[in-house]
């Protein structure tokens, strides 16, 4: 977002959708990933599949705040709050599940006001 407007951006697979992917591919359990792990090494499915996400999930943050080193985040959907809690708090501007919502109800109000 610049003085033009919206540039664009990512989106990201949710948490639960995270959680499930082994379940549909491959018939696994499915397994809730936890905000903290206890083991550096894991050594069960339910640990290797939650470790392999947590993995997953901060190579993308360090990947993205190495590209754009000089940008600051806006988080929305139902995981930004999880998204939030790994990315330091300097380089968020704007953190909102609910953003998009918030956004048509204002378009519809300048729609309706036509």
């Amino acid at each position: 977002i610049d003085r033009k407007g919206f540039n664009g951006g990512y989106i990201f697979p949710g948490k639960k959708l995270l959680e499930n992917c082994y379940q549909y591919g491959f018939l696994l359990k499915n397994i809730k990933l936890k905000n903290t792990l206890k083991n550096l090494w894991p050594n069960s499915t339910p640990q290797a599949i939650q470790s392999a996400l947590k993995t997953q999930q901060k190579v993308l943050i360090n990947y993205l705040l190495k590209k754009y080193p000089n940008h600051q985040f806006v988080l929305t959907g139902g995981d930004a709050q999880n998204w939030q809690r790994m990315i330091p708090a300097k380089k968020i501007i704007k953190s909102d599940p609910h953003l998009i919502h918030h956004a048509l109800f204002h378009v519809g109000i300048i729609l309706c006001s036509l």
